[in-house]
């Protein structure tokens, strides 16, 4: 049987590793993977990302969760289809 304090050491645990995860253009709820960008790589790239086109739909898609999407597939070979959930549509 697992012990309170030991519940709630693993929930701490759980917190801390995801701190450094929010603040990027919103909150994020997932674990970072290796292939994400970095803050200092996201600030070189962020003005390459062209904005939402006026007069359309807002965006509601977090442009740098596309790029980590996409460094992910390149980086593990993964089919498109098989990606993890928590990256955007």
């Amino acid at each position: 049987m697992v012990s309170d304090g030991r519940i709630k050491e693993e929930l701490q645990k759980e917190r801390e590793s995801q701190e450094g995860n929010e603040g990027r253009g919103g909150e994020m709820k997932r674990r970072s993977y290796p292939s994400d960008l970095s803050e200092q790589e996201g600030a070189i790239l962020e003005p390459l990302i062209p904005p939402a086109k006026p007069g359309g739909h807002p965006r509601t898609t977090d442009m740098r969760e596309v790029i980590n999407a996409i460094l992910y597939l390149d980086r593990t070979g993964c089919q498109w289809r098989a990606l993890p959930h928590e990256f955007p549509p």
